[in-house]
């Protein structure tokens, strides 16, 4: 497998990501596209950051999400065998800070993806991993805001252009490699 057909492969990945009940497969197939990056083009940060992303972004979103789907159904238990319906007092509280984890989990997968789309483009000088790049910082700078979901959108459809308009040459520290 060369450089092309490993960025074909995370293209492929990211397009098959957008599509929900397939989207495990597409991540499955983008983290390997970007192993074999990795390893051809002797930058093991590409998949490191790829990794640290994928693990940090899961385990905060399941602790979100348990902590969402425990309060409300803590609550609806409460309420089910009580004569009286008693607001859980703490249950916007619980719910903001599963939302926080949520909000967290997508700025830690901007930043890393930003930086995975910076070294693809000093490497192969595609203007769309550039865009990529930028979008994903923005997106972390602007997730606050709820924008920043928006952004990564755009920008994954920049990394799928520029994963896919791979060029034949590119060059590593000065020195230009020709496959």
């Amino acid at each position: 497998m060369n450089h092309k057909q490993a960025g074909l492969l995370a293209g492929v990945g990211l397009i098959v990501g957008l599509i929900p009940v397939i989207s495990v497969i597409g991540l499955v197939l983008y983290l390997i596209g970007l192993k074999r990056l990795s390893v051809i083009l002797r930058k093991n940060e590409i998949f490191r950051y790829a990794l640290i992303s994928f693990i940090v972004g899961l385990v905060l979103s399941m602790l979100g999400a348990l902590i969402a789907f425990s309060v409300t159904f803590t609550t609806h238990a409460f309420e089910a065998h009580s004569q009286i319906t008693i607001g859980n007092p703490f249950l916007s509280l619980n719910l903001t800070i599963a939302s926080l984890f949520g909000l967290l989990a997508s700025i830690i997968v901007f930043i890393y993806s930003s930086k995975i789309f910076k070294i693809l483009y000093e490497i192969f000088l595609v203007d769309s991993l550039k865009k990529a790049s930028s979008f994903y910082k923005w997106g972390t700078y602007l997730a606050i805001l709820g924008v920043g979901e928006l952004l990564a959108f755009i920008a994954q459809i920049f990394a799928i252009v520029g994963l896919f308009s791979l060029p034949e040459t590119y060059s590593i520290a000065s020195s230009e490699v020709e496959v």
